[in-house]
């Protein structure tokens, strides 16, 4: 008997060296079936790998479950288990994982004691799932329980190489390494939690030892590093930080955030200025509510009570129509400002109010330019426009179009301001067509 179990054994063990999985797993079963006793812990280790490399991961997950069991101390062993815990349970989308919170995290936290943080090992990339799933879009940002979950973590341990795979239409792409990731989790909820200069320390790092980023996480970062500096009081460094940010991440957001720091050192003109350019840019009405909320501070220091009154009632009445609560600090400034709200309000009516106004606002002392639509692009979505004196081209999209309704087509006069804009062929600012109106 001892010599036909050690004879399967040495013809499993030569199939599985050779990554003839199918063929080990038949002896492997064969073994785990009539020898168990005889089966030490390589064997057993050796059946539950052969058994996840064929695609059976929830009967390798048994087979691992019982040789913990027999031998908490096998690191091999150990880490195949949480491989198997991992692909079954953690591994998930986010829909699934919902459906089954409490399986996720106890099987994270089983990783987690189960094995210790090296490259063999899940252990890091489950925790980094772990912040992904809880710091996922629309829901309240945990900033504590992502510092608790990364606390786990040593940061000399995480790998630093992205990871690379073939797509279906077999295009490569990479995906963020363990110590990105990390970095992007970390800064977020230091400044979050307010632990401002943590954060710019953990920035600082971040940005000069990772080489190359994904997801804009190095604007991101940048981005936090700028918040952190303007809350410990050094506004100017912030300003210049997100300027630069702002040349090549045109968003509304990071025009508010130079709008909120130029209203910290009291430069309210500068301030609504840019808060009335994030106003006007892309994005969702109802993500800025906060935005309409800051716009109103402005102009009441302005002593223009009613615009106030309307941007107010205007994040009012977009969180309203999501059925958003209310926080206190929009509520305060309703009360403050008298606002009634037993009346009914138009709300399409209103947005319209306040798009003029911001629009009036914006081009208060300046001169429309005249010029000539001289190229429309091949998809018909943007074009350049000549301008007459200078003879300057400048870029335009349809949507900076103001007269909707006119036919676009080449040779048309037109009116036009200018904004400030990115050229990412030639990676440099430049200044692109924007309210244009056909003549």
């Amino acid at each position: 008997m001892t010599t036909e179990f050690s004879n399967i054994k040495k013809k499993a063990s030569v199939f599985r060296k050779n990554e003839e999985y199918d063929a080990a797993l038949t002896l492997y079963t064969e073994m785990w079936t009539k020898y168990p006793s005889l089966c030490d812990s390589w064997d057993i280790w050796a059946y539950a790998k052969c058994l996840r490399k064929t695609n059976k991961n929830k009967e390798a997950l048994y087979i691992c479950r019982k040789l913990y069991c027999k031998d908490k101390n096998f690191q091999a062993g150990n880490n195949l288990y949480a491989w198997c815990i991992y692909e079954d349970t953690i591994k998930k989308s986010t829909e699934e994982i919902q459906k089954d919170e409490k399986s996720f995290f106890k099987a994270a936290n089983a990783i987690t004691r189960i094995v210790s943080q090296n490259e063999n090992s899940p252990y890091s990339k489950t925790i980094l799932k772990v912040c992904d799933y809880i710091s996922r879009p629309n829901t309240i940002y945990p900033a504590k329980d992502v510092l608790i979950w990364l606390d786990r973590l040593s940061k000399d341990k995480l790998s630093s190489n992205e990871y690379r795979f073939k797509d279906k239409n077999n295009k490569i792409v990479s995906i963020a390494s363990e110590q990105e990731r990390y970095y992007a989790h970390l800064t977020k909820a230091l400044e979050k939690s307010k632990k401002h200069q943590d954060c710019i320390d953990a920035c600082n790092i971040a940005l000069k030892e990772i080489d190359k980023f994904h997801y804009n996480n190095d604007i991101w970062l940048q981005r936090r590093l700028a918040i952190s500096l303007g809350e410990l009081g050094k506004i100017q460094d912030a300003i210049d930080l997100v300027t630069k940010i702002l040349k090549t991440k045109q968003d509304w957001f990071i025009q508010f955030d130079i709008s909120k720091l130029y209203f910290q050192i009291q430069e309210y003109d500068k301030s609504l200025d840019f808060g009335i350019k994030a106003c006007l840019n892309h994005g969702r009405k109802d993500s800025k509510w906060n935005l309409y909320l800051f716009i109103a501070s402005l102009f009441e220091i302005k002593n223009k009570l009613e615009l106030a009154k309307k941007h107010v009632l205007y994040a009012y009445l977009l969180r309203e129509q999501n059925s958003w609560s209310i926080p206190s600090e929009l509520q305060e400034k309703i009360n403050s400002l008298e606002i009634d709200l037993n009346q009914e309000y138009d709300l399409r009516k209103l947005s319209k109010e306040l798009l003029n106004s911001w629009k009036e606002y914006l081009v208060k002392d300046t001169n429309y330019l005249d010029g000539t639509i001289k190229t429309i692009l091949p998809h018909g979505k943007a074009g350049f426009i000549v301008e007459k004196i200078s003879t300057k081209n400048y870029y335009f999209t349809l949507k900076d179009i103001a007269s909707k309704k006119q036919p676009i087509k080449i040779g048309k006069c037109v009116k036009f301001l200018l904004k400030d804009g990115f050229d990412k062929k030639k990676n440099e600012r430049t200044k692109n067509a924007f309210e244009i109106h056909i003549l």
